[in-house]
């Protein structure tokens, strides 16, 4: 395995990490002839291996930092979809803890908390018990987005949790939310229905006028009403003596 893997690595190594590798090789002290010193065996002193060197030149405590906070800021994008955003955070991961040292639930919530939020709290809720099974929880709710428009009340497809039944009550829980608010978005959305193509609704749609015996108004609100008041204002433009108003004389007050 290990020169097989000295074979391959020249072709991978790019920009700075090839020029180091180029000029290893130019030195005899220094040039690769085993991929890492193995215990219990008849070993190479370490310059003459890969691994140890070369984790020694580029992954220095600067690189680590730079790498964790990468890590805390990367966010689901808008428009990206779940196995892109998992595949950046798994290359952050695997800078920061090579050798995954750390524990399964810091690699879960670093995952998590740089969901889309209409998603991270389903996955949350779910709590899934490794890294693999949230970013399975993860896709499952963005198909749901995708086909319904919504997030699925329950995920189309079975998830390994660590405590599996509360995680139902909660996932259950808030599809019971969801299907709430649907309801009563489509409740407010037909009191908002137009009537016989108005809009908005008249309230007074079934209210006769007294007057003119139209519908849609009342006898105050009569069109016909305030003409024939114009009309007796035009005809007797001064006021009565006897109450002050104008439309009429004293003698018909």
């Amino acid at each position: 395995m290990d020169p097989r893997k000295l074979a391959i690595v020249p072709a991978y190594l790019k920009g700075s990490a090839n020029t180091w590798y180029q000029n290893r090789q130019l030195q005899q002290v220094t040039q690769t002839t085993h991929w890492d010193v193995i215990n219990g065996q008849q070993n190479p002193v370490v310059a003459n291996t890969f691994k140890q060197p070369f984790l020694d030149q580029f992954r220095t405590p600067a690189r680590i930092q730079t790498w964790q906070a990468q890590l805390r800021s990367c966010k689901q994008e808008v428009s990206e979809t779940i196995d892109r955003y998992a595949n950046r955070i798994q290359i952050l991961l695997k800078r920061v803890d090579p050798t995954s040292q750390n524990l399964e639930a810091t690699r879960v919530d670093a995952f998590i908390d740089g969901l889309d939020p209409k998603i991270r709290l389903f996955v949350r809720a779910a709590n899934p018990a490794d890294l693999d099974a949230a970013i399975e929880t993860a896709k499952n709710f963005e198909n749901g987005f995708k086909e319904f428009g919504t997030a699925p009340l329950i995920p189309t497809q079975p998830i390994v949790t660590s405590t599996a039944t509360p995680a139902k009550d909660v996932v259950a829980l808030l599809g019971e939310m969801q299907s709430q608010l649907t309801a009563l978005r489509l409740e407010q959305d037909q009191r908002k229905a137009p009537v016989n193509n108005q809009w908005p609704p008249n309230p007074k749609a079934d209210v006769r006028c007294q007057i003119c015996n139209k519908i849609g108004h009342s006898a105050r609100d009569c069109r016909s009403n305030n003409n024939n008041s114009n009309n007796q204002n035009q005809r007797f433009p001064q006021n009565c003596y006897n109450c002050g108003k104008p439309g009429h004389r004293a003698r018909d007050c």
